[in-house]
């Protein structure tokens, strides 16, 4: 598979997504601990049962303004994201232009 488009969190945005991170509402945005192995969690079973364990070139994950999300999903991603694809490219909306402005992820070795 060439790329996935992801949304982080369902029903905050409409999204041009194929699926979401988190499909319900985020109950405690500062348990931090648990949103990261949540989202470690999706990134592996994404991987393992969704892709059959093809690794993807890009996942374009579209951001929806929770930010310990974004941050607990980055982390996660650093730990087991290589697991899903190779790339990763930050999706922000650009209200002066209505469209998405990527942003590339890099992770540090």
């Amino acid at each position: 598979m060439d790329s996935l488009h992801v949304g982080l969190i369902k029903g905050r945005h409409l999204l041009p997504v194929e699926g979401y991170v988190w499909t319900e509402m985020v109950d405690d945005p500062l348990n931090f601990e648990a949103l990261e192995l949540e989202a470690q969690k999706w990134i592996v079973d994404v991987a393992q049962y969704d892709l059959d364990n093809q690794v993807v070139n890009t996942m374009y994950l579209y951001l929806t303004g929770l930010t310990s999300c974004t941050v607990s999903f980055l982390k996660a991603w650093e730990h087991v994201g290589c697991f899903l694809a190779d790339n990763l490219v930050l999706m922000h909306w650009d209200r002066d232009n209505l469209t998405y402005l990527p942003q590339p992820w890099k992770v540090s070795a």
